[in-house]
């Protein structure tokens, strides 16, 4: 028993030295991490209060002498761990002056929902994290300052999706899932903080063939068409379809892939119909209609 009760002891001890040099550890880091960041503040002070040398480059960029040359000096990150200090010269947004480029310390990571310190601004900042605690840093009147959880980023500088701390979500195998940024260079329309996989329409062929230019299949009133279709479905997922035959009636799918067949009729002396296939996982992720993913049905007397 008094073994038992030493190695316990002993267990005990070494998890709270483990603890404790852990949350050190922690906390080292993001000093290490701010003091860098606090670093890149201290360059941009200095390129606002001696800015001649980046005005003159702005004016061989192009911009004019009747307006300022530099619009923001600011600290822009690219992806959650790197990040460039830059001149944004006026009318070049898109293309600032690089003052240097720099890393955060290993497992520090920028939260997601900033993208870096726009210097010029009344207040601006970014979060930082490691190992689940996080701390704000940034400029208040051009001080530095560290800001609290409650407080403002203020209005964040344009980057790429990366940068922002999202993923650009390919818009017809991807659907964007949780907070979005539209502001984004690369991708507006799709950068999302997670990226599920939507179900693919990668074949939608027919007997009669239809027309591969305008994809439209022809027949007569009273005929059917055998539409042959093919889907690539994410992993393990569950899923329903549907397909909308375009003259009002529509057919249940519970394969991936199949044959159908639907008779057309017309009343008059043509009519025009539009075929669509669609899927959706029991994530409610459906698939996109794309070109692929539907067939026009021309129908004659």
């Amino acid at each position: 028993m008094r073994v038992l009760r030493d190695f316990l002891t002993l267990a005990l001890f070494l998890g709270v030295v483990a603890g404790l040099v852990a949350l050190v550890g922690r906390e080292m880091l993001l000093w290490t991490a701010s003091h860098t960041v606090e670093n890149s503040i201290n360059e941009m002070r200095g390129i606002y209060r001696s800015s001649a040398q980046y005005a003159t480059l702005c004016r061989e960029k192009g911009v004019p002498s009747s307006v300022n040359a530099i619009s923001q000096i600011r600290l822009r990150f690219t992806s959650s761990t790197e990040y460039s200090t830059e001149v944004v010269c006026t009318q070049f947004e898109l293309d600032p002056i690089l003052v240097r480029r720099n890393t955060l310390p290993w497992m520090v990571v920028k939260s997601p929902g900033s993208t870096g310190i726009i210097f010029d601004d009344p207040q601006s900042g970014i979060r930082l994290k490691a190992f689940g605690r996080e701390i704000g840093i940034g400029v208040r009147d051009k001080m530095t300052v560290s800001l609290k959880a409650s407080e403002s980023l203020g209005t964040p500088p344009m980057t790429s999706c990366t940068g922002y701390g999202f993923s650009c979500c390919d818009e017809v195998t991807e659907a964007g899932m949780g907070d979005s940024y539209s502001a984004a260079i690369d991708c507006p329309k799709s950068c999302s903080a997670v990226c599920r996989p939507r179900p693919v329409v990668l074949s939608l062929t027919t007997d009669p063939l239809y027309d591969p230019v305008s994809r439209v299949v022809r027949i007569p009133s009273g005929q059917a068409v055998a539409f042959t279709y093919q889907m690539s479905i994410p992993l393990q997922k569950k899923f329903r379809g549907v397909f909308s035959f375009g003259d009002g009636t529509q057919e249940d799918l519970t394969e991936a892939s199949g044959l159908i067949n639907h008779t057309y009729s017309c009343a008059s002396s043509t009519c025009r119909f539009q075929a669509v296939i669609q899927f959706v996982t029991e994530e409610n992720i459906s698939s996109v209609n794309t070109s692929l993913s539907s067939m026009n049905v021309e129908v004659t007397q």
